[in-house]
C-alpha cells in the first residue's frame, strides 16, 4: 500500500480543511460505474483506499503502477 500523509495547512476555497475523507470521496466517485469519468486512468488499478485518520490516506494497488508515488 502507498501511504500519504497530508499537510494540515491545506484548505478548500471556503476555508474548510482538506482531509483524507475528501480523497475517500474521490476514490468512491471514480469507482462508481454509473458516473461517466472521461479518463479513469489510475483508478482502474486501485484496489482499495483507507482514511486511517483525517490526515493519513492509503491506497492499495492491484498491480504495479509506475506513477503511484
Amino acid at each position: 500500500a502507498s501511504v500519504y500523509r497530508l499537510r494540515r495547512d491545506v484548505k478548500w476555497a471556503d476555508g474548510a480543511p482538506f482531509t483524507s475523507h475528501d480523497l475517500m470521496f474521490t476514490f468512491r466517485v471514480t469507482r462508481e460505474k454509473s458516473i461517466p469519468i472521461v479518463d479513469p486512468g489510475p483508478s482502474e488499478v486501485m484496489e482499495s483506499a483507507d482514511a486511517a485518520d483525517d490526515y493519513t490516506f492509503s491506497l492499495t494497488w492491484r498491480q504495479p503502477y509506475y506513477q503511484a508515488d
